[in-house]
């Protein structure tokens, strides 16, 4: 496989001569880790782990609009154009615009059995999170200082198995699934870079990717404040997991369901009322 990874061009007879390419930027990055010597661990499409994740990072960071442009540039050079160097010189050319760019987070979990029972708790907590006042506090203000507009909406999208959150704003979604059974994965979808505030063509792609990381990550913290109150609890940590009875007789673990965590809260109420009333004698319980 060539260092580049993956990748496909695609280019039309017709004026105005477009011409599609198309680099995974995952691929791309393997290829560049395995070169430096650095060992890892594959999803399809991602990383699990590696033997240094820090200079991992840099070279993912090292995809920029200059490293797409030379891709661009030395296949331009073997393909059959319709435009000749003399129309080159006189101005006529190609210019890169972003038509779809995927900027991804993948958080890869310590005990991959507890990640389908932790998604599916996520997405039935969070069926809200497409509504306006939530999508505005993970998309943000536009840079003109108004307020985030638009289809807002969220859907769940079933492939057999898997479960997929598509969380839309205008053109642009967020994509919120499992990877591969061990990992969660947020991508952010950019169809329109106008979308977020920046130019399509091809030199914003810097800007671009911070913003839509930073929408991977006000994702993240709009469930985590979502979730802190049970997630966080240590009587739910208790009751997740089989555990040892002061009679010495062995618990089994409860499954992750939204019973559950109903009960558990129920059981965490009564017994903070209970000790309060033993604190207390003339209380009520």
């Amino acid at each position: 496989m060539p260092i580049s990874g993956r990748r496909s061009s695609r280019s039309a007879p017709n004026f105005p001569y477009p011409v599609k390419i198309w680099v995974n930027g995952h691929e791309w990055a393997k290829r560049q880790a395995a070169r430096a010597g650095i060992a890892f661990t594959e999803l399809s499409n991602g990383f699990a782990s590696a033997s240094d994740p820090d200079a991992l990072q840099v070279i993912c960071d090292r995809l920029q609009p200059g490293t797409i442009a030379v891709f661009f540039a030395r296949w331009m050079a073997r393909l059959a154009l319709p435009l000749t160097a003399a129309d080159r010189a006189a101005g006529f050319w190609w210019e890169l615009t972003m038509r779809q760019v995927e900027i991804s987070r993948t958080i890869v979990f310590a005990a991959p059995r507890h990640t389908r029972a932790f998604f599916e708790a996520l997405v039935a907590d969070n069926l809200d999170i497409g509504r306006p006042e939530r999508t505005e506090i993970i998309f943000k203000r536009s840079p003109q200082g108004k307020k985030a507009g638009g289809t807002f909406k969220t859907a769940i999208d079933r492939h057999a198995t898997a479960v997929t959150v598509l969380i839309f704003y205008k053109h642009s979604r967020i994509k919120q699934y499992m990877k591969d059974g061990r990992a969660l994965r947020i991508e952010t979808v950019v169809n329109d870079a106008y979308d977020f505030g920046c130019g399509r063509l091809l030199h914003n792609l810097g800007d671009l990717q911070a913003r839509a990381r930073d929408c991977n990550r006000r994702l993240l913290h709009a469930e985590r404040a979502g979730q802190g109150c049970v997630l966080a609890n240590p009587v739910f940590e208790r009751i997740a997991h089989p555990s040892l009875a002061m009679d010495g007789r062995k618990a089994p673990a409860m499954r992750f369901y939204a019973e559950v965590r109903k009960d558990a809260g129920s059981f965490r109420v009564a017994s903070s009322a209970r000790l309060a009333a033993a604190a207390d004698p003339g209380g009520a319980v």
